[in-house]
């Protein structure tokens, strides 16, 4: 079932990404997913087009997931039974500071958002691993990766940023919520060998510096 659904999502996409080009004109290569995971990767300029068909078109859609799941299923004749608990009421109970109930809402259950199918679950899944697709591949290139979450940035006292999930869906790409660079320590560590720095880095890092030229000179 998941085959199905990810080799759904990458004929959508990748039908939307033939009328996407690189700044210099050139048409991206739409045979594969593999071939836009691999202009991704040396081309962070490509951030914005690629998050535009993986992301802002679906949530621009709306109910996505529902309208592959109708798709899925139709290609593979299935349906859902329904059972006795679909017919049953939702009933969510507000209470005040004493406990006691003030408000009682009923809802019938449904597919809908929170109460997805398994055939829409598992399309929402297979869509996430092509987004980690493409995360990966910018691991050692640029890093850039593309989500559909905004996050809250703080700094630390040193200066280096913080990201908070938030639970809401962005509206526009963003670089500063989107790129995530290598932190110093991890620099150090790709260049110099396998040094593990504590919170106490600074002092390290100037020890390090000053013992550099006698270790390079007894090797």
């Amino acid at each position: 079932m998941k085959d199905t659904a990810h080799s759904y999502l990458v004929k959508d996409i990748l039908l939307n990404a033939k009328g996407l080009a690189l700044p210099d004109g050139t048409p991206l290569p739409t045979r594969r997913l593999d071939d836009l995971c691999d202009i991704w990767r040396d081309n962070q300029v490509m951030a914005e087009q690629l998050w535009t068909i993986l992301v802002k078109r679906y949530e621009d859609m709306g109910d996505w997931e529902l309208t592959f799941e109708d798709e899925i299923m139709d290609a593979m004749n299935l349906e859902y039974v329904e059972d006795e608990s679909m017919r049953a009421s939702l009933e969510a109970k507000s209470k005040d500071k004493d406990g006691n109930v003030t408000k009682v809402t009923k809802r019938q259950k449904s597919r809908k958002r929170g109460n997805k199918g398994c055939v829409s679950r598992v399309v929402t899944l297979a869509k996430r691993d092509i987004i980690k697709q493409f995360n990966n591949a910018t691991k050692k290139t640029h890093k850039t990766k593309i989500t559909s979450v905004n996050a809250d940035v703080q700094h630390n006292e040193d200066g280096t940023k913080k990201y908070k999930k938030k639970h809401i869906k962005s509206t526009a790409f963003s670089t500063e919520l989107h790129t995530k660079q290598a932190k110093v320590c991890y620099l150090i560590a790709q260049l110099h060998g396998n040094y593990y720095l504590n919170s106490h880095w600074l002092l390290l890092l100037h020890s390090y510096s000053l013992n550099w030229t006698v270790t390079t000179s007894e090797r």
